[in-house]
């Protein structure tokens, strides 16, 4: 394969390392890239039927890492606590292992369609290595009762 650029052809090597990238830009096409400093993440996305691992960055909120993913997880307020579209279902038993809602928090929940006891705002959710093999659950915002 050859490309051009400039009228310069480059070769299919150097395409091919372009295509290795790591960081932000892999993982917002999904490549793996599991090191000590990520977790696993298993998203289920009702609105479109799948179910997808990604390894996110420690310390990143799944709100951040789902704008950077291409997860189709709406953002309205950027993470301000000021909405509730960031709602996520947790699926595992990591659960307990999250730190309790802000009474902000806990407020915006109240708006949030397909509430369930388990329910937090994505932009809350730290990843920490405590919440490796974290599975929440998008819910679809068509029918935001429905729970598989």
């Amino acid at each position: 394969m050859l490309l051009r650029r400039a009228g310069w052809p480059v070769t299919a090597n150097i395409a091919a390392r372009a295509a290795s990238m790591t960081g932000a830009a892999a993982r917002r096409r999904g490549a793996p890239s599991r090191t000590a400093s990520t977790a696993k993440l298993t998203v289920t996305d009702l609105a479109n039927d799948c179910t997808t691992d990604y390894d996110v960055p420690l310390g990143e909120n799944l709100m951040e890492f789902a704008l950077e993913a291409d997860i189709e997880l709406e953002c309205a307020c950027e993470g301000q606590l000021s909405c509730s579209t960031c709602h996520v279902v947790v699926l595992s038993d990591h659960f307990e292992t999250l730190p309790e809602p802000e009474e902000e928090e806990l407020d915006m929940l109240d708006l949030a369609m397909g509430l369930t006891e388990r329910s937090r705002l994505g932009c809350q959710v730290v990843m920490t290595p405590e919440l490796d093999g974290l599975h929440v659950r998008i819910p679809d915002p068509m029918d935001p009762d429905r729970e598989s």
